[in-house]
């Protein structure tokens, strides 16, 4: 994934760098080593953070086409800062292209979207997310008929980062286990109300899940959230 900078706000850029929390793979563009180049964790990833003075005041359209020379590395997802992000401090809408699809996305959201890049067939989330956050309203086509909602419109991820308690991803305190298409994962993200949560935890004790008699899995134990100052880690 590119994070690429074309605003001038210092403090909305690293706003957005914290709201994405500690994300694996992060490379820094400049010359020099790289900060986390994602090596020995079980899904190779790269994120590379442009912020180069270069690219201020660019164009989403001038951003979109970067990537399309030929020797380029070719990112599975853009998304950049711009005045908008700068302009709406509390959900630091961002705008971001994969292929054909352009959507808004919030920074929370654009670090959980960019943990699952590995997996296959998301071609229908990034439909979905470029008709429920388009970049343009007026020139996208929504439904004949429907009327602009700004409920049901908008940046994807906005109710994440307007929560009392947002989650910020944090790293594991060691490695887990890539999962794969059939595995079965219970993940616990709110947590006010214990008796809720009790029925479903006691099912999954084990290397095997109730949902699954025969997919052996990682044991619930190996994916526990530890209680910490910060919201849950998102995964």
């Amino acid at each position: 994934m590119l994070l690429l900078d074309t605003g001038d706000d210092e403090d909305a850029w690293e706003d957005v760098l914290w709201r994405m929390g500690e994300l694996p793979g992060v490379q820094d563009p400049s010359p020099g080593p790289a900060a986390d180049a994602g090596r020995g964790t079980a899904v190779p990833r790269r994120l590379l953070v442009a912020h180069d003075p270069a690219w201020r005041g660019a164009t989403a359209e001038e951003a979109a086409a970067a990537p399309d020379r030929p020797g380029v590395w070719v990112p599975d997802l853009v998304v950049l800062t711009d005045e908008r992000t700068e302009r709406h401090p509390d959900i630091r809408p961002l705008p971001a292209f994969r292929g054909g699809d352009a959507f808004w996305i919030t920074p929370r959201h654009a670090a959980m979207t960019y943990l699952v890049l590995h997996r296959p067939r998301l071609g229908f989330t990034f439909d979905d997310f470029a008709t429920w956050g388009p970049l343009d309203l007026d020139r996208e086509s929504v439904d004949e008929g429907d009327e602009v909602d700004e409920e049901r419109y908008g940046p994807v991820g906005a109710e994440l980062e307007k929560r009392d308690a947002p989650p910020r991803y944090t790293r594991p305190a060691r490695e887990l286990p890539a999962l794969l298409q059939d595995t079965d994962l219970l993940v616990r993200t709110d947590f006010g109300d214990d008796a809720a949560w009790a029925p479903w935890s006691s099912r999954c004790a084990g290397p095997r899940t109730a949902m699954s008699s025969t997919t052996s899995v990682p044991t619930c134990a190996s994916w526990t959230t530890r209680p910490s100052r910060e919201p849950p880690p998102s995964r």
